[in-house]
């Protein structure tokens, strides 16, 4: 049986501590980038509000705004505006939740606006 030196082990160590952490910091970059690009997604960041507005209308009557949600700890301040920095608007009806960003030209009801819907 060949001898190992104290070297060579101390050596693969390394490299296989090496390579862990390469895979580690590559799974966690790809991660950023992912809630990087979700933080830009109005429709996604619509849905994450949607689900607030149903946390505080479990506790609440009525229908919230996205700074009450925030104040409750119910919404990030991160989602209280859109990429172009309008407030979500939230409408709450009998049959539908509706949460809506007014788009890069910040004027409502033009193409470029993002609505999300919810049924109830």
């Amino acid at each position: 049986m060949p001898k190992v030196s104290l070297k060579r082990i101390l050596l693969a160590l390394g490299l296989v501590l090496a390579t862990a952490i390469s895979i580690v910091w590559i799974i966690g970059s790809r991660r950023q980038r992912a809630a990087e690009q979700m933080m830009q997604d109005p429709a996604q960041i619509s849905r994450i509000v949607l689900s607030a507005v149903q946390m505080w209308q479990a506790q609440n009557p009525g229908c919230p705004t996205v700074e009450q949600l925030r104040d409750a700890k119910l919404l990030d301040p991160a989602f209280v505006l859109d990429r172009w920095g309008s407030a979500y608007s939230i409408e709450c009806t009998p049959e539908t939740l509706k949460v809506h960003s007014l788009g890069p030209d910040h004027q409502p009801a033009t193409m470029d606006d993002v609505l999300v819907t919810k049924r109830r």
